[in-house]
């Protein structure tokens, strides 16, 4: 395994399709959209990117997958890192200030919250996106990533987090913690591992 790194981001380009995608909004929606326009204006200053990761090397012993930091048995595992020798394990994030700006508005306005809510969805996608295209470009080596799987996705355990979060050591890094239900706070977080193939 390498060292843990950190990246910081600027602010990536907004996807309003998205966002609406992520808010549940079908159709023409001229109201709910300046709403959304409204709260970008409010999000965005108080938004942080940033993502912490390592690279790993992938053993295999049978059906068992060893990643170092854990072995594992998993279809879903297996399919992602189908042809790879390496992964990448990550934690990304926007930051607290949206959880914080959430909390207040759903006490007053829970149509804002909600759409807050989407944004930060989108945000923190966008973030993920931005770094896969960087590792896509060579910033971790001479790679081509593959498909991003968390925790929870497939036959992936979601107890899983405590070794990714064992591993990369993001509340110290980045500022994202584990919860005991294994939630992430800021919510507008992402783990995940993804198949780095060799060019």
């Amino acid at each position: 395994m390498q060292g843990v790194r950190i990246k910081e981001y600027a602010a990536p380009p907004v996807c309003f399709t998205e966002i609406l995608r992520y808010a549940g909004v079908r159709g023409e929606a001229p109201e709910v959209s300046e709403k959304i326009q409204a709260l970008l204006n409010e999000v965005l200053p108080l938004l942080s990117y940033r993502v912490c990761y390592c690279v790993l090397d992938v053993r295999r012993e049978g059906e068992l997958i060893d990643l170092g930091f854990i072995r594992l048995q998993s279809r879903t595992l297996q399919r992602a890192l189908a042809g790879c020798d390496n992964a990448l394990l990550m934690v990304a994030t926007v930051g607290h200030a949206l959880d914080r700006l959430i909390t207040r508005l759903s006490l007053t306005s829970p149509v804002s919250a909600h759409l807050a809510d989407a944004i930060g969805t989108e945000r923190v996608e966008a973030l993920c996106d931005a770094f896969c295209a960087d590792v896509a470009g060579g910033s971790v080596g001479a790679f081509v990533p593959r498909l991003r799987i968390s925790p929870g996705y497939g036959d992936l355990p979601i107890t899983l987090q405590r070794e990714i979060f064992a591993t990369l050591t993001p509340t110290a890094k980045i500022g994202v913690g584990l919860t005991q239900g294994l939630q992430m706070a800021p919510s507008k977080s992402v783990s995940a591992l993804l198949g780095l193939q060799k060019r």
